[in-house]
């Protein structure tokens, strides 16, 4: 019976099966590598969150092993709180430099999950804060903000949270890009609209990188 499902889904539509069956071997790959040589992936699992995508969580650790953040943003917690903590307390054991993560949540739900899944030893790198989302005009365009986000002077956001019901458009990035002083790379994990968005009105210049295979997007700043 599974045979034939996955047959007839294929035939419905060959790139999305595709990509999963690839994905799916991709992300085998690397559970490997994050209980062997991590040795975070024993966190990696919960029944109430998603299926963990280790090809974006490996993204994030490597992004932060190459520009060595002291401040990340995170919109959005889940097993990419675990990726990022790891990865800071890397940096700070192998090039002394400490960082810290603010992670957060518009649902408080999602919010406890984070923090219970997130290992003792990592707590004191990571602040947890719950905001909810307001809707604003922006040139013509309806989009979402949290209401209230610490301003630091951040040199990476990650975001990957839920859409508001009223717009697809997650506008916190280019907000932050305003008052954030420091070089400051971003990561989208999805979010086609937003990153349509942010292409068109982020100011300062980056790197671009839409991977497709992944639906991820990296804005990496020239001068990290």
């Amino acid at each position: 019976m599974k045979f034939f499902f996955i047959i007839k889904n294929f035939l419905t539509n060959p790139y999305s099966s595709l990509r999963y069956v690839i994905l799916k071997r991709i992300n085998k790959k690397l559970k490997d590598k994050f209980k062997k040589e991590y040795k975070i992936e024993k966190y990696l699992t919960n029944n109430s969150l998603f299926e963990p995508q280790y090809y974006d969580l490996e993204n994030l650790i490597n992004l932060i092993k190459s520009i060595k953040p002291k401040y990340i943003l995170e919109l959005g917690g889940g097993f990419s709180t675990v990726a990022i903590s790891y990865a800071l307390d890397y940096n700070k054991k192998k090039f002394r430099v400490d960082g810290k993560l603010i992670s957060y949540d518009q649902s408080k739900y999602y919010l406890d999950l984070t923090k219970k899944i997130l290992p003792k030893k990592y707590k004191k790198l990571v602040l947890f804060k719950y905001s909810k989302l307001k809707l604003i005009n922006f040139k013509k365009e309806r989009v979402s903000v949290f209401k209230k986000i610490i301003h630091k002077n951040y040199n990476l956001v990650y975001e990957d949270r839920f859409d508001h019901k009223k717009t697809r458009i997650g506008a916190d990035i280019l907000f932050m890009e305003k008052k954030i002083d420091s070089e400051c790379s971003y990561v989208v994990d999805g979010h086609r609209f937003t990153v349509k968005f942010l292409k068109k009105y982020l100011t300062k210049k980056y790197s671009i990188k839409t991977n497709k295979l992944y639906f991820r997007t990296n804005f990496i700043n020239l001068y990290h």
